[in-house]
C-alpha cells in the first residue's frame, strides 16, 4: 500500500501526468486567444512534449511560453497560408459537380492531414518553409496511419466539446492536450526513426 502512494509509485506518476496535461491544455488555450497563433500554439505544445519525453524540459507554463515565443512570425505565416488554402479549396469545391466534389474533398482531407503533420514536424526541425512542407509531405505519405489517427483524436476532441457541452470544464483541462499527447505518442517513434530526434 505504501508503494502505491509513494513519490515513485503509480498513483503519483498518474497524478503528475494529469497535472502536466492540464498545464499544457490551459497554456494552449491561452496561446490560442489570438486566433492567428493557433498553429504556433500547437507547434509549441508538440515541441514541449518531445523535449519532455527526452527529459530536457518539464511541462510548465514558463517552458511552454518560452517555446511559444520562438520563431513566431514563420509559424504564424505557415498557419495563415494553410488556413487560407483550406478555405479557398472549400470555397472552390462548393459549386462543382458531385464526382468532382468527392475528389476535391479527398484533396482537402489530404491537405488537412499535411497541415497537422507539419505542426509536429515544425516542433522538431527549424527548417525553412519549403523544407518543412517537403519533409511533412514525405512523412505523411510514408506514415499515413499516424496522421489519420492524430486527426481523428483532434476531431473526437472537437465533437466531445460540441455534443457534450455539460462537460466543458473537463474539455478546458484536457480537450486539446490529450489529442496533442496522442499525436506526440504516434509521431515520436517516427521522428526517432528518421533521426529528427535523439
Amino acid at each position: 500500500m505504501r508503494k502505491l502512494f509513494s513519490v515513485n509509485g503509480t498513483f503519483y506518476h498518474f497524478l503528475t501526468k494529469m497535472y502536466e496535461a492540464m498545464v499544457l491544455n490551459i497554456a494552449i488555450l491561452i496561446a490560442c486567444l489570438p486566433v492567428v497563433t493557433i498553429g504556433k500554439a500547437l507547434t509549441a505544445a508538440f515541441e514541449l512534449l518531445f523535449l519532455n519525453k527526452e527529459n530536457k524540459k518539464d511541462i510548465r507554463f514558463k517552458s511552454y511560453f518560452q517555446l511559444f515565443s520562438q520563431n513566431m512570425l514563420l509559424d504564424i505565416s505557415i498557419f495563415l497560408m494553410d488556413t487560407s488554402a483550406l478555405l479557398l479549396c472549400f470555397y472552390l469545391i462548393n459549386g462543382l459537380p458531385d464526382i468532382v466534389k468527392i475528389l476535391g474533398l479527398l484533396i482537402l482531407a489530404l491537405f488537412l492531414l499535411l497541415s497537422l503533420t507539419m505542426l509536429s514536424v515544425r516542433a522538431v526541425t527549424q527548417k525553412n518553409m519549403k523544407k518543412t512542407y517537403q519533409l511533412s509531405f514525405a512523412i505523411l505519405l510514408k506514415y499515413l496511419y499516424a496522421s489519420i489517427l492524430s486527426f481523428v483524436a483532434f476531431v473526437i476532441s472537437g465533437l466531445f466539446l460540441i455534443f457534450l457541452p455539460k462537460l466543458f470544464i473537463l474539455w478546458i483541462f484536457f480537450g486539446i492536450s490529450l489529442p496533442v499527447k496522442i499525436s506526440g505518442f504516434l509521431f515520436y517513434p517516427i521522428f526517432i526513426k528518421l533521426g529528427l530526434l535523439e
